[in-house]
């Protein structure tokens, strides 16, 4: 039973996530920015892919982390980074970047497979 819900932990965790954002923006004056905007799509997307293609979805739900790891999709109410400078800045969202590692631990034995799966040509041999 835990090694059916171990893969969807990080999923569920962007749910709560997302739950807490919607409600903020309901019962405050807080508004959505466009990194909420790219996060809320990317979770449909990453949802429809668990429902089409099993495999994909688990990947589209580390891209989800990835991208929110650099601030650029977020699901909280405040869009909070730390950035480091040297010729170029990179900045970072210290709890997608926890929850990428939480994804890649819990992960990491499955990864490959569903990398295979996931980029599998389907299409019938031809012939010579």
């Amino acid at each position: 039973m835990v090694n059916k819900i171990r893969p969807f932990i990080p999923l569920i965790i962007l749910y709560g996530f997302t739950v807490y954002l919607l409600s903020r923006v309901l019962l405050t004056d807080i508004a959505l920015m466009r990194q909420h905007y790219i996060g809320l799509i990317l979770l449909g997307i990453a949802t429809a892919s668990f429902i089409f293609k099993y495999p994909t979805g688990h990947l589209t739900t580390g891209l989800i982390l990835f991208i929110g790891t650099f601030g650029k999709a977020s699901f909280t109410p405040t869009v909070q980074t730390f950035g480091i400078k040297f010729i170029f800045s990179i900045d970072f969202s210290w709890h997608y970047l926890l929850l990428l590692i939480l994804y890649v631990i819990l992960n990491h034995k499955d990864l490959p497979t569903w990398l295979k799966i996931a980029f599998a040509d389907n299409k019938p041999d031809q012939e010579k």
